[in-house]
């Protein structure tokens, strides 16, 4: 068992109960060749399932052919505190803070919050880092909030107009 195995079977697990927590979405209507609210979610599904299978036939193949040895607690341990399964714990971490304080915070400091600690885990400096959210955050509100007329969340924001 190695990185990609691991990574496989999170991804692989992960469409799967995507797939399933939306079968009561609609489909959309066939006669009008619409799609519903439940295409893209099981496209992102089906892809992030497939890859994960390719995941894993990629862990296999480099694991036979480098004559891997057995899994041991070592390994596992040396696995789950990499870089990759680090971050990967810290975006579904951050998908859980974004769901849950959407609404409490609103859309611009749940979304600056969840930017600054993503750019920070890659290593942009904080100003940079603090820029780069702030106009990205702006964009998409502008976008979003604005000429899309998406209604979003102003928390605790919304006493100043957002």
């Amino acid at each position: 068992m190695n990185k990609h195995h691991v990574i496989g079977v999170l991804a692989l697990v992960i469409g799967i109960a995507t797939y399933a927590l939306t079968s009561d979405l609609p489909t959309g209507r066939g006669d009008v060749h619409l799609v519903g609210p439940a295409f893209f979610p099981r496209i992102l599904a089906l892809i992030l399932g497939a890859a994960g299978l390719w995941e894993i036939t990629i862990g296999t193949v480099k694991a036979v052919r480098d004559g891997e040895r057995p899994i041991t607690a070592e390994r596992i341990k040396n696995i789950a505190t990499s870089w990759y399964a680090v971050n990967m714990v810290l975006i579904i971490a951050l998908v859980v803070f974004f769901v849950l304080m959407f609404k409490p915070l609103g859309f611009v400091l749940t979304a600056l919050i969840v930017v600054f600690v993503v750019m920070h885990r890659l290593g942009v400096p904080v100003l940079k880092n603090l820029f780069a959210g702030l106009v990205f955050v702006v964009v998409i509100y502008l976008l979003f909030g604005r000429l899309f007329t998406i209604s979003l969340p102003g928390g605790v924001l919304s006493v100043i107009g957002l």
